[in-house]
């Protein structure tokens, strides 16, 4: 019940401060639902942790402009969508303005192209599923989105300076450390 009324606050001090992270409202009520039906503390305390970091990444994503709605809703619609195939057309398309104005929008106001923001949210997904699953490299690589594994570790190398292998290691042996 505390981990409820916690998201509640938290996505209505959000929109009361924002009105453009309106979007978080629907998401607040899927992660409430969740919340709701997990039956054990461990499966509340994953549940509330994918939550809450759903929650900061929205806030983070609707940030860098409070004022473009087109911007928003984009950032939205990839954070909701990044592990289907998303380009950009398709993606103004949903957004109802041509692909020329959508990208100049968004890059004038986070300062990043849409690809750019694509792949940092399939990184950061990746990060967490590397973190907390022991799935393979390759399905993770497919359940963020990427088609082509030496796409995904790419991309995973440039953003965080390793691979994806190496990455979890390194995790997993700093797990290892603080438990000792």
């Amino acid at each position: 019940a505390r981990a409820v009324e916690m998201m509640g606050y938290l996505t209505r001090a959000a929109v009361e401060d924002s009105p453009a992270l309106e979007p978080l409202i629907e998401r607040n009520h899927e992660w409430m639902t969740k919340l709701i039906q997990a039956r054990e503390f461990e499966e509340l305390a994953r549940v509330l942790a994918a939550a809450l970091n759903d929650f900061i990444e929205g806030i983070y994503l609707h940030s860098f402009d409070h004022s473009n709605r087109h911007v928003n809703r984009a950032l939205d619609h990839l954070k909701r969508h990044y592990h289907q195939p998303v380009n950009l057309s398709s993606l103004a398309q949903t957004l109802g303005i041509s692909p020329y104005r959508l990208a100049h929008l968004v890059k004038e106001h986070t300062g990043k192209t849409v690809i750019q923001i694509l792949n940092q949210i399939r990184v950061d997904n990746a990060r967490r599923l590397l973190e907390t699953s022991a799935k393979s490299c390759t399905d993770i690589a497919y359940e963020t989105g990427y088609n082509d594994q030496s796409y995904f570790i790419k991309h995973f190398r440039r953003l965080t300076g390793m691979t994806p292998a190496r990455y979890r290691r390194s995790r997993l042996s700093r797990t290892k450390g603080s438990v000792e």
